[in-house]
């Protein structure tokens, strides 16, 4: 498009413009290119400055290299030696930089390339200095006079070891300055109190060496007293702390003793525990006679005495009867005074009335007024015994016993007179009521009452109305032999006697009966008619008005009802054989035997035979039902072992005069075990015993030895 440019007639003054800045760039390209291959030798660089500024230990170190002339890129470097250690020198800018660690003096040759090449060597050198001293502290801890002090003088910095001295002013009478270690030690005399200003120096080991000074000041106080806290052995058990104006200083027990420093003038207050527990038992303890005592420089000792105290708990038996007051903590030997109820009421027909007083120590005292000086700590107890009401009610006479009676006794009581007469016309007749009880015995372990029941005695009026009716009868008789007597007997000549004629009998009840034959039987079976009906007459009259009304005992005073006897047990035992064993070997006969005809002549010897018996018995586990008799389901009971004799064996030993007497050993009974059997453990095998094992011939052991026998 130029070219189509030009050829539209653009201006000739444009195209002239383009050739030259054309020409103009490919000119100075040429000139460029001859410059670099025609230039001149330049000479050689030189390192500056030859002295580099000292280093320090811990600071912050620079320093700049130049050279000249100098045609960069350049490259600097450590030919030979070494830089101080923490410093470096930076290749591009020939800058040493860092933090020196290490203090000495350091050498070291440098060179630098640049364009036209690597420049001589050039030698350096840096110092390095130590760490300046410093005072760590700036201040030393006060002193007392005529006590022992120690302050240290510490630095940092420099090189160790160190000297120490004093530069102005002086130490107080009695301290003094150790040069090695910086150590101001000694005892400040008296009098020394007050401010003391002084000035000391420290040189260290560096070279040359470095120094430094530091200004301090000393406070002295005025003197101390000596003070001893004594526990005394009467804090037989636990530990007290031990207080300096509130402030724990010591933890002793009894016996031990602590030393303490205060200041001249200083009264502080010594203190302890006010309440020290024994470390085991939980009722005692054990209290200062004086909680805090205030000591200074004329009275500087503080003994504490303490005692002990008892918790004695005062309680009754049977418990929670009553409540006692004055369960609490005693001094040892202080007096307790108390006084317990003499009597006191339960339940219904239940009482507890005073024994006795039961000291911690098992002894007794009588009365309820307790006066009693505390030696030891548990329980004060007052016994009482348990009386029950025996109740004996009884609608006559006058009842005998009774009353409160203690719990386990067997009381008696009685009914007087034994018997009372009967009221109306049968206590006219002698009628008696009799009770079924007049007397009886209570096993008193509860409340009990008693209600004597009486009896009619009809004895008398049978027997006095009895003669009464046969009299009546009599009377009746003769009455009618009186207005019917018989007739009299006609005068004539003999003849044999009629036959009497039965006479009238006057029937009250029913009618005659035609089996009588005589007059005699007539008579007697209408007597036992009137007698009936008098009798029937009587009871009728007994039950409805003449027997007194009972009168019926208050709810309050019944008896509980009687106890029902106890049932009988069931009979049901079994047993069951466990094993089979012997007893121990007995003596049942001894005799002297004579000497043998083998015995050799003149030889004497006597022997003596000795019979051995050993019982074999089965052992059995019995079971015995404790249920009551007739009772339903599975039998229950207890379980005992008893035996029951087998056998008996017997076997002779013949002992000399030197032998030791010793049962037959061995024996066939010796595989058997020994049980020491007890006559009580015996027991017959009974046939109405049910056996749950059945014992064979074979269980029983066979005897193995041919001269026992059994």
């Amino acid at each position: 498009m130029r070219f189509a440019y030009w050829r539209k007639g653009n201006s000739s003054k444009k195209a002239f413009s383009f050739w030259l800045n054309l020409l103009l760039a490919l000119f100075l390209a040429v000139f460029g290119v001859l410059f670099l291959f025609t230039g001149s030798v330049q000479a050689v660089p030189t390192i500056l400055p030859s002295i580099l500024p000292a280093a320090q230990v811990g600071v912050s170190y620079s320093a700049t290299l130049v050279a000249a002339p100098l045609t960069c890129p350049c490259t600097w470097a450590v030919v030979s030696g070494s830089l101080p250690s923490g410093l470096t020198l930076a290749a591009a800018t020939g800058t040493i930089s860092g933090t020196p660690t290490i203090a000495g003096i350091y050498t070291f040759f440098v060179t630098v390339t640049d364009t036209t090449g690597t420049s001589p060597q050039q030698g350096f050198a840096i110092t390095v200095a130590a760490k300046p001293i410093t005072f760590v502290y700036t201040y030393l801890p006060e002193a007392t006079e005529g006590a022992s002090y120690t302050g240290t003088i510490r630095v940092q910095g420099g090189k160790a070891p160190y000297a120490y001295s004093l530069v102005s002013g002086s130490l107080p009478s009695g301290l003094n300055l150790d040069p090695i270690n910086g150590t101001i030690s000694g005892i400040p005399t008296k009098g020394t109190a007050g401010t003391h200003i002084f000035t000391i120096g420290v040189t260290d080991s560096s070279t040359p060496p470095l120094s430094a000074q530091q200004t301090f000041s000393l406070t002295i106080k005025k003197g101390f007293y000596e003070t001893v806290v004594t526990i005394a052995s009467t804090l037989s058990a636990g530990e007290t702390n031990v207080y300096v104006d509130g402030r724990q200083v010591a933890k002793l027990r009894g016996g031990q003793t602590h030393t303490l420093n205060f200041a001249v003038g200083m009264k502080p207050a010594i203190s302890v525990d006010p309440l020290v527990s024994h470390p085991t038992k939980t009722d005692v303890r054990f209290k200062p006679e004086v909680e805090k005592i205030i000591v200074d420089e004329l009275s500087p000792n503080a003994t504490f005495n303490y005692f002990p105290e008892y918790f004695v708990d005062l309680k009754t038996d049977p418990p929670q009867i009553t409540t006692l007051t004055g369960s609490t903590w005693y001094k040892e030997g202080s007096s307790l005074k108390t006084t317990a109820p003499a009597q006191i009421e339960g339940t219904t027909g239940t009482q507890y009335r005073f024994s006795y007083w039961l000291l911690p120590n098992g002894d007794k005292l009588k009365g309820e007024d307790l006066s009693w000086i505390v030696s030891a700590s548990g329980k004060l107890t007052a016994t009482y015994d348990m009386y029950y009401l025996l109740t004996v009610t009884s609608p006559y006479g006058t009842v005998d016993g009774g009353g409160w009676c203690r719990a386990g006794t067997t009381a008696k009581w009685s009914i007087k007179p034994p018997e009372v007469p009967m009221s109306g016309i049968l206590g006219f007749f002698r009628g008696k009521l009799k009770p079924d009880n007049a007397s009886g015995t209570e096993v008193m372990d509860a409340p009990k009452t008693v209600t004597v029941t009486w009896a009619p005695d009809y004895t008398m009026p049978a027997l006095f109305i009895s003669l009464l009716v046969l009299l009546l009868i009599g009377a009746t008789f003769g009455v009618y032999r009186l207005l019917f007597p018989p007739p009299p007997k006609p005068i004539a000549p003999p003849l044999p006697p009629p036959v009497p004629a039965p006479p009238t009998i006057v029937v009250l009840e029913g009618t005659p009966k035609p089996t009588l034959q005589t007059t005699r039987e007539q008579l007697l079976e209408q007597f036992s008619q009137l007698l009936q009906k008098y009798e029937d007459e009587v009871k009728t009259t007994m039950k409805t008005e003449e027997l007194p009304e009972a009168k019926p005992v208050p709810e309050a005073q019944r008896l509980a009802p009687p106890k029902e006897e106890p049932p009988l047990t069931c009979s049901y035992t079994s047993k069951n054989l466990l094993r089979t064993v012997v007893g121990n070997w007995r003596k049942v006969e001894e005799k002297v035997a004579p000497p043998s005809p083998e015995e050799k002549a003149g030889e004497k010897g006597v022997s003596l035979v000795t019979v051995w018996a050993r019982d074999i018995y089965n052992g059995w586990e019995v079971f015995t039902c404790t249920l009551p008799q007739g009772h339903g389901g599975k039998h229950e009971g207890t379980t005992s072992i008893a035996y029951s004799l087998q056998n008996t064996v017997t076997a002779e030993k013949t002992y000399t005069a030197k032998q030791k007497i010793t049962p037959p050993k061995p024996h066939f009974t010796d595989k058997l075990p020994v049980v020491d059997v007890t006559h009580q453990q015996i027991i017959a095998i009974d046939a109405g015993m049910i056996s749950d094992q059945v014992i064979t011939p074979d269980e029983i052991v066979p005897p193995e030895e041919p001269s026992s026998k059994s």
